[in-house]
């Protein structure tokens, strides 16, 4: 099957500092990756809401994701962004 390959680095632009622009990033790539017509929020909360049902409903035996995130130690304080509670780390799908 064709997988997902989401790869971020952050701290290389301000951009990639800041966990909001990432996760808009990422769940736009997740969008076009798995196919799906909802659009990608622009509120915080909402955005934190659509990357957790991304990264754990969407993922398939057909069509795992793997999500690679370096240097989360780069990210600033904005939306709490270092204490990293919109990184799910349980409820994964297990072809995360």
């Amino acid at each position: 099957g064709k997988g997902c390959v989401v790869s971020r680095f952050l701290g290389t632009s301000p951009a990639s500092s800041a966990v909001q622009p990432l996760l808009s990033s990422v769940c736009e790539q997740l969008r076009r990756c798995y196919n799906t017509e909802k659009g990608v929020p622009s509120d915080f909360k909402e955005l934190k809401a659509y990357f957790r049902k991304a990264v754990t409903e969407w993922p398939s035996e057909e069509q795992p994701l793997s999500l690679f995130i370096d240097s989360v130690d780069q990210l600033d304080n904005s939306n709490a962004g270092r204490q990293l509670e919109w990184l799910p780390v349980s409820g994964l799908s297990p072809h995360v």
